[in-house]
């Protein structure tokens, strides 16, 4: 599939930066999340080894998808490799939201995680070689801006 070509250097930081805002998302959803009635209910007041296992798998998952990126990338392409992650996320978020059982919730996270692992280590890149050289680092920025304001709204939110 032949993806279209932009030139807009800002529009392009913008739309490859909102994964890094989902991502801060998603690190601050569970610590809003889990100490609600409806969580502890739902998944049995999960505890120890179990609460540990749900928090740390968007981490496992970003291992996963950063030990790819390089590969994946040199493959297919940095542009490309980020498009293709999105899949990940997109069924990662089905998958939570259709969670029946705290195993659902893991991989769901998982999924997600592989997104972040790509999107972590392929962006800033994939951002530096299309910016000019007197841009490059205010463009590069934006990604862990975007990761910041992601878990900043989100606390407010949560």
């Amino acid at each position: 599939m032949k993806l279209p070509k932009s030139y807009n250097v800002y529009f392009l930081a913008l739309v490859s930066t909102l994964g890094g805002m989902l991502f801060g998302f998603d690190i601050s959803s569970m610590s809003a999340i889990i100490g609600t009635d409806q969580y502890i209910d739902y998944f049995n007041n999960p505890h120890g080894i179990t609460q540990g296992a749900i928090g740390s798998a968007l981490a496992a998952g970003s291992v996963v998808g950063a030990l790819f990126a390089g590969p994946l990338s040199d493959k297919i392409g940095r542009r490309d490799a980020v498009f293709f992650s999105c899949f990940f996320w997109i069924i990662g978020t089905a998958v939570q939201v259709a969670v029946t059982g705290v195993g659902m919730l893991i991989a769901g996270r998982i999924l997600n995680g592989i997104t972040v692992g790509v999107c972590s280590a392929q962006v800033p890149v994939y951002l530096a070689e299309i910016a000019k050289k007197d841009k490059r680092g205010s463009i590069i920025i934006i990604q862990q801006l975007a990761i910041e304001w992601g878990i900043f709204i989100m606390y407010f939110i949560g």
